[in-house]
């Protein structure tokens, strides 16, 4: 049976001369070893997608593989989508940015099968109208005046609060636990609940049309989207590629359940 081609978007980052952020001339595309290496235990064939403005050499892409995914890395330019900036903002590329926005809402009109993660999961909803906080101290502040959200984790005089979301020690190791949503994709492939790294500083605040949350973290943030109507679009707030290649046993074989299942949709 032909293995499935998934390709893995690619961020741009630094020059030649390591300067950032990246010469145009000089940038290098690159995506982390971690997704190469879980596509490929789970059952797939890794492609690289280098970023471009090009309509025919993203058909191509769209042609060619049979399923995405979106990698995390540096926010994205909130001018895209009609808001200031945030002093907390760390913004990457805009050139990754609207090439990432292009890929997405071509492959959810395809209804190419197509997996999110950290920024790939908010890229997912921002390309397909919704919105993030651009910060969590956002959503903090919100969570504190009631106007956001429950969270199950209090201070010490009982007020509401959020966990750390960029965890202190090694960043493949299990930090805290999300909870699915029961009937959802995310459920199905994890079960009730799944312990996850965390490595961000930006959630989901309204799902686009079409998307739903499918798991949260205790604090309340939203640690995964999907949107049911389509084959497999599953945004995963955490970052399993990195459990799966750098925690072993059954946090690792855990993880790979969601490449597994991208791939197993990208068959059909």
């Amino acid at each position: 049976m032909k293995k499935p081609l998934i390709g893995i978007s690619t961020l741009l980052f630094k020059d030649v001369t390591g300067a950032t952020p990246a010469n145009p001339m000089t940038g290098r595309f690159f995506a982390n070893r971690s997704f190469v290496r879980s596509v490929i235990e789970a059952g797939g064939v890794p492609v690289l997608l280098p970023g471009t403005f090009d309509k025919d050499c993203i058909g191509e892409y769209l042609n060619t593989c049979d399923g995405f995914i979106m990698v995390g890395g540096p926010d994205a330019n909130p001018v895209l989508f009609g808001e200031e900036p945030s002093e907390k903002a760390r913004t990457g590329n805009t050139t990754v940015d609207m090439h990432d926005v292009a890929l997405i809402r071509a492959a959810m009109d395809m209804d190419k099968p197509i997996l999110g993660v950290c920024r790939g999961m908010q890229m997912m909803n921002l390309a397909m109208g919704g919105t993030i906080y651009q910060d969590l101290s956002e959503y903090e502040e919100r969570l504190k005046a009631g106007l956001s959200g429950e969270s199950s984790v209090t201070g010490p005089t009982g007020e509401p609060k959020i966990l750390l979301h960029r965890q202190p020690g090694p960043e493949g190791d299990p930090y805290h636990i999300v909870k699915t949503v029961p009937g959802t994709k995310t459920a199905e492939i994890f079960g009730e609940k799944v312990a996850v790294n965390s490595h961000h500083h930006q959630a989901v605040k309204d799902p686009a049309p079409g998307a739903v949350i499918s798991a949260a973290a205790m604090d309340g943030v939203a640690e995964a989207i999907e949107f049911p109507d389509k084959r497999f679009a599953v945004g995963l707030q955490w970052h399993p590629e990195i459990m799966t290649s750098f925690v072993g046993g059954d946090f690792a074989a855990e993880q790979l359940k969601v490449f597994e299942a991208l791939i197993a949709a990208a068959r059909r």
